[in-house]
């Protein structure tokens, strides 16, 4: 008879977590793990993925949990040693509290463990905490108060972020709006002019941009109306407050005198 002994098994542990030092809800945060083979004998196979999820109690459901992202190992480990890997995910967003950082090595069970696989996941508590929010503010702006039917004039305007926090990572680009109105309230339903601009950068805490635009007044419009500049107009960020998105500047429109074309011989 032959006694066939099995070869000492390798035993994949996640031995360290370091949690973001910030965790803020739709924001980029850095995870980063080690895994150590505890075992007495080498890993088989040279390479396996690990995986990070987000779960919002203590036990981890990889089917409904958040999978934040995974990672690629690649090398074979001897006994005793291990690796450190990096990885930027992104927070899900709407989110507070007290959250489980789970790391899960060897996910697909390409290492053979010889029935340790029980121990391949580690966790650690992070605190999701909204981040300091931005507010964008139509803090100046300007145009003629006067002006003719048919007939163009410029807006300019200023938006700063007067909040304590920058537009969010996932909320980098909104649109601006600029209306002409005979109503002395907002109402865009009936705004006789109403232009969109998109803006495409991020602005930190206290940054600010000016854009200057052309506006042309309708035929036939005159009386006194009124120019509302309305940042953020369809409401993609998230803001300390909505109240001051708006600014309103009176301007006065006459009618252009018609040509009066005759035959004259």
């Amino acid at each position: 008879p032959i006694e066939i002994v099995l070869s000492p098994s390798p035993d994949l542990q996640v031995t360290a977590i370091t949690p973001p030092a910030e965790a803020w809800p739709g924001e980029i945060a850095t995870v980063e793990w080690t895994v150590s083979n505890l075992g007495a004998g080498n890993t088989m196979a040279t390479s396996w993925i690990d995986k990070l999820y987000l779960s919002a109690d203590g036990t981890l459901e990889a089917h409904s949990d958040t999978l934040l992202g995974a990672s690629s190992h690649s090398g074979a480990l001897t006994p005793g040693a291990s690796y450190t890997a990096r990885r930027s995910v992104t927070l899900p967003t709407g989110i507070s509290g007290t959250y489980h950082l789970f790391v899960v090595t060897d996910t697909e069970d390409q290492v053979y463990e010889h029935g340790a696989e029980e121990n391949n996941t580690s966790q650690v508590a992070v605190e999701v905490t909204p981040p300091p929010p931005p507010d964008l503010q139509v803090s100046a702006a300007s145009a003629p108060s006067t002006g003719h039917s048919g007939q163009p004039f410029q807006v300019e305007w200023t938006v700063t972020n007067t909040g304590t926090g920058p537009t969010p990572a996932g909320q980098t680009s909104w649109s601006d709006t600029v209306y002409l109105s005979a109503d002395e309230v907002l109402n865009p339903g009936s705004a006789v002019v109403q232009e969109t601009y998109n803006n495409a950068s991020a602005l930190s805490a206290g940054e600010e941009y000016t854009l200057v635009r052309s506006i042309t007044i309708p035929d036939g419009l005159s009386g006194p109306c009124y120019i509302f500049v309305v940042s953020d107009s369809a409401n993609r960020v998230f803001e300390a407050s909505e109240e001051n998105n708006t600014i309103r500047m009176p301007i006065d429109v006459f009618l252009t005198p018609w040509p009066d074309l005759e035959v004259t011989s």
